[in-house]
Parts: structure tokens; sequence; C-alpha cells
């Protein structure tokens, strides 16, 4: 999971197992204020899909007492997410590398 902004990115997280929506508003918690803190934003517009745990009950109720907007997302369209296009082009630049690790 991670942040990004025109300022850059920010708070990369690894899950090695199949993430819910605890561990998600964990990583929310733990992470995304302090992140936008760091970018300097103080009023902004969150942005995710519309998977299972980010619509869970729990998830809706965490960034309403955050205070934090949502972007309104429509089903299915994977074509308009930002993030997609930044996941090509990390895929990009870690292929002419050579990692050792995971």
């Amino acid at each position: 999971m991670d942040a990004s902004h025109i300022k850059g990115l920010e708070s990369w997280s690894l899950l090695r197992k199949k993430m819910n929506y605890m561990d998600y508003i964990n990583i929310l918690s733990n992470n995304l204020l302090s992140s936008a803190a760091n970018m300097g934003l103080s009023d902004y517009t969150f942005q995710q899909d519309n998977d299972p745990k980010h619509k869970s009950k729990a998830t809706t109720n965490f960034f309403q007492n955050k205070k934090i907007k949502i972007l309104p997302w429509p089903s299915q369209s994977p074509d308009m997410n930002p993030i997609e296009t930044l996941w090509a082009i990390i895929k990009q630049k870690l292929a002419l590398k050579t990692p050792k690790n995971k």
C-alpha cells in the first residue's frame, strides 16, 4: 500500500498476507495522517478503489471520524485508477534491476 501525491510518494507498507479491513485500518491509522502532515497537507481527498476492505463499515467510520474526504469511485474502473500507472512505472524500473530480497 502506498500514498502518492504530486509532491511525491509517502508511506509504503508491505504486508506478507492477504489484507483484511482491520489490516487496512491499521495501516491507515499508522501512516495516513502522518504522511499527509509530512507532505504539508491539511485538507485533502483520499482516493481508493471499491475493494470490500475499503468500503467496509469500519473503514467508512475511520474516514468519517478522522474527517477525511473520500473521492467517489465508480465500480469496476481500473483504467481510471492513477495508482495503476504508478505500479506499471515501478514494475518497469524494477525489471531493469536485480533485487536481492523480496
